[in-house]
């Protein structure tokens, strides 16, 4: 065993700042906690290239006492906490004591304080840790932090940050729940000199609005109740506004933006269903607690709290949430009632007015030389949506026309080559045709159809009995058609009659810029419109039949750090086959379901695009087990 040795301070500082400055956000959202245990009403934060150059924290607080400034940068000192009591009773942000020190540790800090009682105010500067410089200065009263040359020293951490537009997303989004659980106070951000966010200070709408945009606050509603010994108010979305991921909640207790699982389950629960399972719903929810009632100290980003009573925490949310959707599902109801009677007497006072024509003096005059053009019957079946066509359009007998018609060429049987093909599905391994002999599902027996849901076939010389999923099989036949289509063929770009023009957060304005390149290769062009504003302008020849709200939820819900344009080019393209596809309880024609086999024959793949089985086999034993027969 090697020898136990005593880490110098250097090494030390270095490692604990890994468990507070993760990244430049990390950074930020620390200054500006000190900023607001300061008392500061106006915070100006400025940021250039992502942070990884350059961060500004300014304020208006109670500054840093000249006699305080050579320990402020040491570990583990903190004006929040003297005693460990004061553990059980945190009502500051900050309270350990690590971070301007490891913010110190890993860059280069100057920083300008002055408090009220000073003629002057000083400036201070700090190398990896230690103090260069410190000397009188003129300035106001408050507090200004600026950080340089991030991770310089610390090469290992530097290379794993992302891209400068990414820790500038990050960057916007860590600001952006700090305005909203300080609305009280003004902000105002500028990343790469253009203002980012600017508040006033006037409260919680007016903070919704400057993160989230004019369409968040108009679709949210605001409760507030009072359970046992807290208070739960804030605001949720009604039911016509929902997200495609949850960037759009954020928890609050006692001023600190959080983590809860707790808040996240209560919401879920309560509009479980209103909702489609993968959305979200909009929230800013405020929790009012005696810190007695928490522990903040969880983890070193403070992130995370835990309640001494969760299960209160969640009835203060989910109870008031509740109502409020019963009450908005209520209204919904009533004026669709209104509506459809609006209509039905629409209706029955045409009907009147025709009925008791003038016959002598007719309101309608009919050009009787009028001759129709001979118009072919046939044509009149044929679906003109691609999307939405399944089989041949030429038949031969054109007497029983399917219902739907194929939007493409013909499948090619080998799908080997796909490269951006994820699944490993192939004929002859993990599907049910390595069964030996197995007859094609076109050559079974069709016994028929349960639930207008799924085709029941019988393979009689194997002993087998298959159950199809109608809507699954299709959208798997629609989706590689799709990809296929995509794969093959010379890119063909549309351009769009009307723009469509879409609001996001300031955060996803961010994200979405930067990924303007990888979007313009998959032939969608789109641009910035204003603030906080994107306008599409273009689309692939292929999507031209996909919402183009769609897209964007799409794009938002796969900008992770990990995003891949094919993989979001599969999303949207299954996503279109799912919606193009024949659904359950839908009837097929006799034609339709030869249509179907004869393709799944020729499919390798027995799963839809979003992993659900196209197919069930059963063999006779199974049945034999069930009813007894054998054991």
């Amino acid at each position: 065993m090697s020898k136990i040795n005593i880490l110098s301070s250097d090494i030390y500082n270095k490692i604990s700042a890994g468990e507070v400055v993760e990244r430049p956000a990390s950074i930020v959202k620390e200054l500006v906690e000190n900023s607001l245990d300061a008392g500061a009403k106006n915070i100006e934060i400025t940021v250039k290239n992502g942070g990884i150059d350059f961060i500004n924290v300014a304020d208006d607080g109670s500054g840093i006492e000249k006699d305080d400034i050579d320990i402020a940068f040491l570990p583990h000192t903190t004006s929040k906490i003297a005693l460990a009591e004061d553990l059980s009773e945190i009502k500051t942000l900050g309270f350990r004591g690590e971070a301007l020190a490891s913010i110190a540790a890993v860059s280069v800090i100057e920083m300008l304080t002055k408090t009220a009682a000073d003629e002057t105010g000083a400036k201070v500067e700090v190398h990896a840790g230690r103090i260069k410089y410190k000397g009188d200065y003129s300035c106001n009263t408050g507090t200004s932090v600026r950080v340089t040359d991030l991770f310089h020293n610390v090469p290992a951490r530097k290379k794993f940050l992302k891209s400068v537009g990414r820790e500038s997303a990050e960057i916007t989004s860590v600001i952006g729940k700090l305005i909203l659980a300080n609305p009280q106070t003004k902000f105002k951000y500028i990343n790469n000199d253009k203002i980012i966010f600017q508040t006033n200070g006037s409260g919680a709408k007016e903070a919704v609005y400057a993160v989230y945009g004019e369409e968040a606050v108009r679709h949210c509603v605001k409760f507030d109740d009072f359970y046992k010994n807290l208070r739960a108010w804030g605001y949720v979305s009604d039911l016509n506004y929902f997200k495609p991921n949850s960037s759009y909640q954020t928890f609050v207790v006692n001023g600190r933006y959080v983590n809860s699982p707790q808040l996240s389950s209560a919401l879920k629960n309560v509009y479980k269903d209103y909702m489609m399972t993968k959305n979200f719903p909009f929230a800013v929810i405020y929790i009012e607690i005696d810190p007695s009632e928490i522990d903040v100290n969880v983890h070193p980003n403070k992130l995370e709290v835990k309640f001494s009573d969760p299960g209160a925490v969640f009835l203060s949310v989910a109870t008031p949430v509740k109502q409020i959707l019963n009450n908005l599902s209520h209204d919904r109801a009533r004026l669709l009632l209104e509506r459809e009677e609006s209509q039905r007497k629409t209706k029955r006072d045409a009907d009147y007015e025709l009925k008791h024509l003038d016959t002598h003096n007719p309101l309608l005059f009919v050009n009787q030389k009028f001759e129709p053009e001979e118009v072919d019957a046939n044509s009149l079946l044929v679906c003109t949506d691609p999307d939405i066509n399944i089989a041949p359009q030429e038949k031969k007998n054109t007497e029983k026309e399917t219902e739907f018609q194929p939007a493409f060429e013909e499948l090619v049987q080998n799908l080997n080559n796909r490269e951006n093909t994820q699944q490993k599905e192939v004929h002859g391994e993990n599907s049910v045709f390595k069964q030996k002999n197995m007859l094609p599902f076109s050559k079974c027996y069709r016994k028929g159809v349960i639930f207008q849901s799924y085709l029941m076939l019988e393979d009689y010389e194997n002993e087998l009995l298959h159950l199809i999923d109608q809507h699954a099989a299709h959208e798997r036949i629609l989706f590689d058609k799709f990809m296929l289509e995509y794969e093959t063929r010379k890119l063909e770009i549309q351009d769009l009659l009307t723009p469509y023009v879409r609001h996001v957060s300031a955060t996803e304005f961010q994200i979405l810029s930067e990924l303007l390149p990888q979007m313009e290769m998959m032939g969608f062009y789109y641009e910035p419109f204003g603030s906080n504003t994107i306008k599409l302008t273009a689309i692939p020849l292929l999507f031209t039949n996909l919402s183009h709200k769609d897209f964007f939820d799409a794009v938002l819900e796969n900008c992770g750090e990990g995003f891949d344009a094919k993989s979001l080019t599969k999303d949207i393209l299954a996503q279109k086959a799912c919606k193009a596809a024949i659904k359950a309880g839908q009837s097929m024609s006799v034609y339709d379901v030869d249509y179907l086999l004869k393709k799944l024959d020729e499919n390798i793949f027995l799963k839809c695009p979003h992993g659900r089985p196209l197919v069930a086999t059963y063999k006779k034993t199974d049945f034999d087990k069930l009813f007894k027969r054998i054991v």
